[in-house]
């Protein structure tokens, strides 16, 4: 007697050759069916937000690269890698999102599980080079005005600009970013690089058109900036800032932040890059006055 026990028997009859070219009717269970009937979806993939905090080393000197589904070192390149990871459709629609106010999802829909660098610096990039070449032509059309020849470029406003819009792209994530960790908050640094980041393409059209020698029409420009940025960084952060452990009064101070930096900023746009202040005297007499920088009646500024 075999020591061995079948666990199933197969019926002698397909044995034959005959049985075996039978058409034969396989019934699916329960699970099957749901599977193919599209019942039952796949689990989602775990998808991760990295941020620039420092984590477990994953790659070694050499630049090995890392395993899959380890994070890259925060040292290394391949951890700077993935913040370039977009083309231009995902650029531009991120753009368009930044200009619309009424907007909360930028971070949950737009940026989702993709923040980039790419955006974040050339488009601050643009807005120094826009606000140096609209205010050089401003310059330009106010010497013209005035009547003055000798037109000349200022170069210290590059620096300025280079210094102002880095500092603020840079250094308001980083503070929003600490107050919320102060505050038990859910703000992620690479969340406020991006919303900073994209935040400031308003600005690329409003010095274009504050070429225009109307000062009335430079303030609107400037508040109408000031407004349309510091709305969208508002509804884009403020999810997050009220999640704080402080409840609201934690909100309230990452708004205050938001609305105090971006006043600085539009102000010092408006009186070092859009302010001047130029005066034509109504002549008297055979010859014609030479300008003068007053304001009093008889005179106008732009």
């Amino acid at each position: 007697m075999s020591k061995y026990e079948p666990i199933f028997s197969v019926d002698e009859h397909l044995d034959t050759p005959e049985s075996q070219l039978e058409f034969q009717n396989f019934v699916l269970g329960s699970a099957e069916q749901n599977l193919t009937s599209g019942k039952v979806k796949p689990a989602p993939q775990n998808q991760q937000r990295y941020d620039f905090v420092p984590t477990q080393q994953t790659t070694s000197t050499g630049g090995t690269p890392a395993q899959p589904g380890v994070r890259p070192a925060f040292w290394s390149l391949e951890y700077y890698a993935q913040f370039f990871d977009v083309d231009t459709d995902d650029v531009y629609k991120r753009i368009l999102a930044s200009v619309n106010p009424f907007s909360s999802t930028f971070l949950d829909e737009v940026i989702s599980t993709n923040p980039d660098l790419y955006g974040p610096f050339w488009i601050p990039t643009t807005v120094i080079f826009a606000l140096f070449v609209a205010s050089s032509v401003a310059q330009s059309i106010a010497d013209y005005i005035s009547g003055k020849t000798d037109s000349a470029y200022d170069v210290t406003l590059v620096t300025f600009a280079l210094m102002t819009v880095y500092t603020y792209v840079t250094g308001l994530p980083a503070v929003l970013w600490g107050i919320g960790k102060y505050i038990g908050a859910p703000i992620r640094l690479m969340d406020m690089v991006n919303v900073y980041g994209y935040g400031v393409s308003v600005w690329v059209p409003v010095s274009i058109v504050c070429i225009v020698p109307l000062e009335l029409v430079r303030w609107l420009l400037v508040l109408g900036a000031f407004a349309l940025s510091t709305l969208f960084m508002v509804r884009s952060i403020f999810p997050a800032a009220s999640q704080s452990t402080r409840g609201v009064a934690g909100a309230h101070l990452i708004t205050a932040v938001i609305v105090a930096a971006n006043a600085a900023l539009a102000l010092a746009f408006k009186f070092v890059f859009f302010n001047f202040v130029i005066s034509v005297s109504n002549g008297s007499g055979g010859g014609a006055a030479p300008p003068q920088t007053s304001t009093a009646p008889g005179n106008f500024t732009i």
